[in-house]
Formats: C-alpha cells, sequence, structure tokens
C-alpha cells in the first residue's frame, strides 16, 4: 500500500508479470526459458485503473491470448477485486519473438502456436503486424 492507502498503482504491473509467468508455465515449453534460444520478451505493457485496491482485499488475475502476429502475440488481463466482485483494472501487453542469443525478432514457430492453441483451447490465423 502507498500513502494514499491502496496498492500502489506500479504493483498492477507485477500482477501481470506474475499471471504472464503461469500462463508461460502453462504453455509448458517455457521452464527452462535462460536455456532456450528463442522465447517471448515484453514489447509493450500497458495497465488501465478502474479503481484502487484496498487491504484486505483479495484478487484474481485473467489472462489470455488476444491475437497472434507473424512476431508475436498480444496478451489480454483482467484483475478482479474479490471484495467488490468487480473488475479494478484492465491490462494488455505485446509480446515480441526474440532469439535471445542475437536479440533479433523472429517469427512465432509452429511449436509455440500449438502451445497457445493448446493452452487457449482454440485456433489462431496470424494478423499481418
Amino acid at each position: 500500500m502507498d500513502a494514499w492507502m491502496h496498492v500502489n498503482n506500479t504493483q498492477y504491473f507485477g500482477y501481470l508479470e506474475s499471471a504472464r509467468v503461469k500462463y508461460f508455465e502453462a504453455m509448458g515449453n517455457f521452464k527452462d526459458m535462460h536455456q532456450a534460444e528463442s522465447g517471448p520478451m515484453v514489447a509493450e505493457l500497458n495497465c488501465k485503473f478502474r479503481f484502487g485496491l484496498t487491504y484486505p482485499d483479495q484478487i484474481q488475475v485473467g489472462v489470455r491470448v488476444k491475437s497472434v502476429y507473424k512476431y508475436g502475440f498480444y496478451h489480454e488481463y483482467c484483475i478482479v477485486s474479490e471484495s467488490r466482485n468487480a473488475v479494478a483494472a484492465f491490462g494488455s501487453c505485446r509480446l515480441t519473438h526474440l532469439n535471445y542469443r542475437t536479440g533479433q525478432i523472429i517469427p512465432v514457430d509452429t511449436e509455440i502456436m500449438e502451445m497457445l492453441q493448446r493452452v487457449e483451447g482454440k485456433q489462431f490465423q496470424i494478423l499481418d503486424q
């Protein structure tokens, strides 16, 4: 909590990061990302606040893939306050697929597409972006 007696806005980005990590764990291939040659890298991260969270509230954070493009994908997030039973914030993240050794952005491969589709339970078409 900050001086205004609510959760500081920077903490919301930590909640989004925790949800993103859980999502990668659900994909299964990103357990050893530090050893992988390629994978996702955050390129853009946004959060829209609806109201402040206060102690001792509990939250739920949802994450899903909104769309897949040639060089990455977009996550959407929703942070829900249990005490108010309402959405406290929405978030979005553009992730690029990066070759960690060269630092070059590379196309999303078939393996990642299959993992995303398995986790989401639906098919994606790669959008031009």
